[in-house]
């Protein structure tokens, strides 16, 4: 309540030790009775009363002058958010009946906003849908982000659990690169909490081939995992790292407990991508990447990898809002819905080849195939900077996803196009043939579907949104070059965040 009246994040903290400090050394500004009535102002000041017991109870809350005069009007908007939660819609005879913390054989009752519950699951490499019970009620799970060997999951209770994939134990035999966060080097089948991150309030979590990466919600970066293409940030001098304590495995060089990149400490991040190798992060000074550099998938203008965070060369008013990495490329989308990548452009995966001249191409860092090679000389074979993705340059972009051979996108009216590779029939195109640039499918049950939500894997393409037909095919266990409907079961609480 005094950060809404003060429109200040006066209360933020990496630990709650750290907020009560504030509430008890009375470190916050007084609430102006300016732009606040009277009776806010005085529920304010008694609800961070040094002394506990003079503080007001959750009923005193509800039935001061501040708040009395609008629990009607609260009570109906809760019972509209909780009715749309369960897919249901308000109707004249509809109540906001809603019962106090304590239920009671009174008449009064106060708004209570229902908890919306998720659940997980997973499936792939040979096995079927399965829930992970680790996951569930108080402790369901935010966002979950999986590597090429290990899963990494947020709680809304802001607890970061790790473990390891069945493949991923049976390719390593039995040991990890510390991307687990445990402190040691030893694989974890069942979800373990990373003892390391309970004093952090840790609001996302990205997973690489052999390292991991958690941003705060202050927007600070920890690390954990293998360095091997400079993915820990700390540079050859290390000074990207903070240096307060050593923990690093002695016997590996890994780094098997989450530190901080302090590079980002002054220069908090907004959003954070990975790819198996690389990471790409959004500030609001501008973009950095790091990593293996590949193929040009950094945006630095060479295929050098880079071991600290180096600043991404983008177009001028590019306006970046969101970043995407792939396996070996990154995509950048403006503002405006435009799209801009870097990296590899093979299949033409990234709309980038629109037979430009050689000349301008190099220029602007793109690579030409040579002609030996079987392709035109205004092939674009790959970017070292980001480019403008000229294939969807007349489309609004809403969301992207990166594949290994393939991308795909939404628009502001939840239509899908995709181009690159369709070897699968991961375009959902109906077909298996190659397509030139930037394709619509409407094949099946994308013709009147309103996508919200995308995700590309290596050679599929998941895709979640409003469909129309409710007829749903038996399992196969051929590729699917058409898109199809899971079963209800499948994408009943489907996370509202995906990786593949």
């Amino acid at each position: 309540m005094h950060e809404l009246c003060t429109l200040q994040r006066t209360f933020d903290g990496t630990n709650i030790g750290a907020i009560l400090l504030k509430v008890v050394g009375r470190m916050f500004p007084p609430v102006s009775r300016e732009t606040s009535s009277e009776a806010l102002v005085d529920l304010v000041n008694k609800l961070l009363h040094t002394t506990p017991a003079n503080r007001p109870t959750a009923d005193d809350c509800f039935a001061s002058a501040a708040i009395a005069p609008h629990s009607a009007a609260m009570a109906a908007k809760v019972n509209c958010l909780n009715l749309a939660r369960q897919g249901s819609y308000p109707s004249s005879s509809s109540t906001s009946r809603l019962s106090s913390t304590h239920e009671s054989s009174s008449t009064s009752s106060m708004a209570v906003l229902l908890q919306q519950e998720s659940k997980l699951y997973t499936w792939g490499g040979g096995l079927g849908l399965k829930l992970l019970p680790e996951f569930q009620g108080a402790n369901s799970a935010m966002q979950a982000s999986i590597g090429q060997s290990h899963f990494a999951v947020v709680t809304h209770t802001r607890k970061v659990f790790t473990w390891n994939s069945a493949a991923g134990i049976s390719a390593q035999d039995g040991h990890s690169e510390g991307q687990l966060g445990h402190g040691t080097t030893a694989s974890f089948r069942q979800p373990k909490e990373v003892a390391q991150l309970q004093s952090e309030s840790v609001s996302s979590v990205h997973c690489g081939d052999e390292f991991t990466t958690f941003v705060t919600e202050n927007g600070r970066v920890l690390v954990c995992g293998s360095n091997y293409d400079g993915c820990m940030g700390n540079g050859d001098n290390g000074s990207g790292l903070q240096a307060a304590t050593e923990v690093q495995d002695p016997s590996t060089g890994l780094q098997t407990v989450p530190r901080e990149i302090t590079f980002f400490t002054s220069r908090p991040v907004r959003q954070l991508s990975c790819g198996p190798r690389h990471i790409v992060a959004l500030t609001a000074e501008g973009i950095y990447s790091w990593g293996c550099g590949e193929m040009g998938r950094l945006g630095h203008g060479t295929e050098d990898d880079a071991s600290a965070p180096t600043r991404v060369l983008l177009p001028p008013k590019a306006d970046i809002v969101s970043i995407v990495c792939g396996a070996d490329a990154t995509v950048f989308r403006g503002r405006q819905g435009l799209l801009y990548a870097c990296g590899n452009n093979e299949h033409n995966k990234l709309a980038l080849d629109m037979q430009v001249g050689v000349l301008h191409s190099r220029r602007q860092g793109v690579l030409q195939a040579q002609c030996e090679a079987g392709m035109s000389p205004g092939v674009v074979v790959l970017s070292l900077v980001p480019n403008l993705v000229r294939g969807l340059r007349d489309k609004v972009v809403a969301a992207v996803s990166v594949g290994a051979t393939h991308m795909a996108c939404v628009d502001s009216a939840g239509r899908l196009y995709c181009c690159g590779n369709n070897d699968y029939g991961q375009l959902g195109l109906g077909h298996t043939k190659p397509q030139l640039g930037p394709v619509r499918a409407t094949t099946g049950v994308l013709a009147d579907a309103k996508i919200r939500l995308l995700c590309c894997g290596e050679d599929f393409t998941l895709a979640v949104g409003g469909f129309k037909r409710t007829a749903y095919p038996p399992p196969l266990r051929v590729s699917l070059v058409a898109p199809c409907l899971p079963s209800p079961q499948l994408l009943s609480r489907l996370l509202l965040r995906l990786k593949c």
